[in-house]
């Protein structure tokens, strides 16, 4: 009788547990939380618990090029930003690679979406690049880079054609 079971990405019946997370190590899964706290900080409108998430001295490049320095200031502009437009907004995203400089240091590429409450369809999708250190055994973001994806316009497709 075989007893070996398939290598997929579901659940198994018997154990809550997916390959991929039984294959993570702990800091990958860290590091995951990292960003699953930062939306849920960021749905709940707490700059505070938002900013906690980066490092005393970190930077922080917003999708219009603002440049937030330290976690003060990210709290401060966080802070009087949840009281204007993204008030009415939730924020979710998804880790797409992790790359481990050392054993403190990781590159994190991520890709997120802020919706509106009031348009369930509206969303404004981001690329944003991390940098993450290891503090005190927990992982903060040092930097952050945030783009927004969008499709090109009728000219770029036209001048992108033309440069293959």
């Amino acid at each position: 009788m075989n007893l070996a079971l398939p290598l997929t990405e579901n659940y198994y019946s018997a154990y809550p547990v997916t390959v991929a997370g039984y294959t993570q190590s702990a800091d990958e899964r860290k590091i995951r939380k990292v960003f699953e706290n930062l939306a849920e900080a960021w749905n709940n409108r707490d700059a505070k618990l938002f900013a906690s998430y980066f490092t005393e001295d970190s930077d922080y490049v917003t999708f219009r090029g603002d440049h937030l320095q330290g976690r003060k200031n990210n709290e401060d502009i966080h802070a009087d930003l949840f009281k204007t437009f993204p008030k009415n907004t939730s924020l979710s995203g998804e880790v797409r690679k992790i790359r481990f400089i050392d054993t403190n240091t990781a590159i994190v590429h991520c890709r997120g979406s802020v919706r509106s409450i009031w348009s369930a369809g509206t969303s404004k999708s981001k690329l944003n690049t991390n940098v993450l250190v290891k503090e005190n055994g927990e992982w903060k973001i040092t930097a952050f880079h945030n783009s927004v994806i969008k499709k090109p316009g009728i000219l770029e497709s036209i001048f992108s054609f033309f440069m293959k």
